[in-house]
């Protein structure tokens, strides 16, 4: 589930945009012909969290039922999340052993804001993260991998649970530049 993806905003269902891992993904695995969401990026985050429909999980409180971190984790499981919060206070208070990421709905990719936490604590938004320019989508990724290499996961590690939840393709829109001119002029009306 990604939030505020349209299905066809994916190659594997008719889209021009080149989305080549999605689409492997499609083609080795299951394809919904009919799917509904609740259309908010908050209440699907939320019953995709609590496994209930946003009301009966609390809304954005999370104040009914469990987790699925909350569950996990007195079962053995190492419970991590990287990425978009947008609820009510943060993951570590809802099972997630570690967390990086932002708690607002929205931030700028490239900037960010002063919501990111790292495990409870504010994040500053550096210039350059891991060598490169810092851009949001690329940081939940590089904190996922350092989450999975501090865990060691492998067969004969702890079970673990990694939650990870991308800002994109929820507004604001906005990929490195090299991502917008691969379609520069694309969409502009062709003349005879």
């Amino acid at each position: 589930m990604a939030d505020d993806l349209g299905f066809s905003d994916l190659g594997c269902y008719g889209s021009e945009i080149d989305t080549p891992n999605l689409n492997r993904l499609a083609n080795n695995g299951l394809r919904f012909s009919q799917f509904y969401n609740t259309g908010k990026c908050h209440s699907s985050r939320v019953s995709l969290l609590k496994g209930l429909y946003c009301d009966q999980a609390g809304s954005s409180s999370l104040s009914r039922g469990s987790t699925i971190a909350e569950v996990l984790k007195p079962a053995g499981y190492s419970t991590r999340m990287s990425g978009k919060w947008h609820l009510n206070r943060e993951p570590t208070d809802f099972g997630f052993d570690k967390y990086w990421g932002h708690l607002s709905g929205a931030t700028n990719f490239f900037n960010g804001d002063n919501s990111f936490r790292l495990n409870g604590s504010p994040w500053n938004i550096p210039k350059v993260l891991n060598g490169k320019p810092f851009y949001t989508n690329n940081a939940i990724t590089d904190f996922v991998l350092d989450f999975i290499n501090e865990g060691n996961v492998g067969k004969t590690s702890d079970p673990f649970f990694l939650y990870v939840a991308y800002n994109a393709p929820h507004y604001p829109l906005q990929a490195p530049k090299q991502d917008v001119l691969k379609y520069d002029g694309f969409y502009r009306p062709r003349l005879g």
